[in-house]
């Protein structure tokens, strides 16, 4: 049969229907005393029968995930059968009680491996985001944003239309131009970007143009 919480007022395990968790006082003296200067109960002396249900707790302070490193880094997590309180939990929670006689506990820290993790995954959620949202996705998106991000001092650009077997193929031509003191400008640097979304650059490399293709640009 269940314990019944000590706490006056409270009904835990005192029905069938209300079955909560409980928790023994601490062994140390100290804890102990301080449970009892907590729980609104005169003259309390509390016997090793005595327990505390967990309506009485601070979320915070009740352990019911197990965690452990597994060889890879991951984070193996269970669930325990019965729930245990931390190290530094007391009872701050009477809701059976006038109000003055509950109180807020500060927020606890996260442990930094929990913290490290979690910045990790926002740091790679943010990543992905961005990534997804810089994605040229079809050869018109690209057409409408690109001549808005190049310098219009260096690169010249225009569009072209090539008849293909299988019918016409639209390219943006894109030149970067260098330009010297004891000369005038040159073309280092040609990019075509084709309506299926394939690149050719072409580039001089030891006084020759070498060209390199990339299948897709997205």
């Amino acid at each position: 049969m269940p314990r019944k919480c000590c706490v006056p007022n409270c009904k835990g395990n005192y029905s069938e229907t209300e079955k909560v968790s409980v928790f023994h006082f601490p062994a140390d003296e100290e804890r102990k005393r301080l449970w009892c200067k907590k729980i609104p109960r005169a003259d309390f002396q509390p016997t090793s029968q005595s327990v505390v249900c967990e309506k009485h707790f601070d979320e915070n302070f009740i352990i019911r995930i197990d965690k452990a490193v597994r060889p890879d880094g991951t984070i193996l997590s269970v669930k325990r059968d019965r729930p245990k309180l931390t190290a530094d939990a007391f009872p701050s929670i009477f809701p059976m009680c006038p109000s003055y006689l509950s109180s807020s506990v500060a927020t606890k820290r996260k442990a930094p491996d929990d913290r490290r993790n979690e910045q990790l995954k926002r740091d790679n959620e943010s990543f992905f985001n961005w990534i997804e949202a810089d994605k040229i996705r079809d050869f018109e998106q690209f057409s409408n944003f690109f001549k808005e991000r190049v310098d219009n001092n260096v690169w010249l650009y225009k569009l072209c239309c090539f008849e293909e077997t299988t019918g016409p193929l639209q390219c943006w031509s894109i030149y970067k131009l260098m330009d010297f003191v004891d000369s005038g400008p040159r073309l280092s640097c040609t990019i075509r970007i084709f309506s299926d979304l394939h690149v050719e650059i072409f580039t001089e490399k030891n006084g020759k143009y070498i060209i390199i293709i990339f299948d897709t640009m997205t």
